[in-house]
């Protein structure tokens, strides 16, 4: 809203109260140009439900599915109506739902990569989206499976276990603190310093 508001011309009457909420206690000083902000609020919504739709295809292709396949799931998910009922909730729903996205994308791009590029990108992320809802975490758990993958591979070549090279598996332990370093105040800093200052739980 502070964002919106500032692109919104001030004109004659916009400092009035809007007449249909103004015996709500909620929204007692709402005048015409806030709930213009207010009510702008949805173009971000729309972005962020786009940009969701856009990571879960990114998503679909890192799967290496063949182009049919790919086609199909993306349509389907495309069409599932929560994806589109996010850009009309005016909460923090569409926000978190798209960080949890763009996490699993980064983390399905680090399977390929290894670079801390996608690692980081992954961790800032989830984080970002625990401090937007908290039950972002959930996307912890396919990503924490991507990354248990990975590690598996540097003790089974083929069919056979081995001993993992210590250079290359020291590189991948180093990544996984990194990635716990930025996750971890990031996602729970907020939720902890909102609990100790105002008592939330």
């Amino acid at each position: 809203m502070k964002f919106n508001s500032f692109f919104l011309p001030t004109f004659n009457g916009s400092d009035a109260i809007v007449p249909n909420i103004a015996n709500n206690a909620h929204f007692q000083a709402f005048t015409l140009h806030a709930y213009t902000a207010f009510e702008s609020g949805r173009i971000f919504l729309t972005l962020e439900a786009i940009l969701i739709l856009y990571f879960i295809y990114k998503c679909i292709a890192e799967l290496g599915m063949s182009k049919r396949a790919s086609i199909i799931s993306a349509f389907l998910v495309m069409f599932t109506p929560v994806f589109w009922f996010l850009s009309a909730y005016k909460n923090n729903d569409a926000l978190a739902t798209l960080f949890m996205f763009a996490a699993l994308f980064a983390a399905l791009r680090y399977r390929k990569t290894h670079s801390y590029y996608s690692l980081v990108s992954a961790a800032i992320c989830i984080g970002f989206g625990m401090e937007t809802k908290l039950s972002a975490a959930m996307v912890a758990f396919p990503v924490a499976t991507v990354f248990a993958f990975e590690l598996l591979k540097y003790f089974r070549v083929g069919h056979k276990w081995v001993l993992p090279k210590k250079k290359e598996f020291l590189k991948f332990v180093l990544q996984m603190v990194v990635f716990a370093v930025i996750v971890f105040p990031l996602g729970l800093g907020g939720a902890i310093l909102m609990k100790i200052k105002y008592g939330m739980p």
